[in-house]
């Protein structure tokens, strides 16, 4: 769903990225403020990385 969506395949994003791996630690990369999303990181909408459990150590 998410290539039909972005156009991107995401087996191509290569994962040693710095941009990429940025998600984890802030929401610059993906243009927005964490206000706009309410998560002070990017990964919020990544299945597992949204979860309470994950985001309760990383927020």
């Amino acid at each position: 769903m998410l290539q039909d969506i972005t156009g991107i395949d995401p087996t191509k994003v290569p994962l040693d990225d710095k941009e990429t791996m940025s998600i984890f630690s802030s929401t610059t990369a993906l243009g927005v403020a964490p206000e706009q999303i309410h998560s002070q990181v990017g990964s919020f909408g990544i299945p597992e990385f949204g979860t309470k459990f994950v985001r309760r150590n990383a927020c």
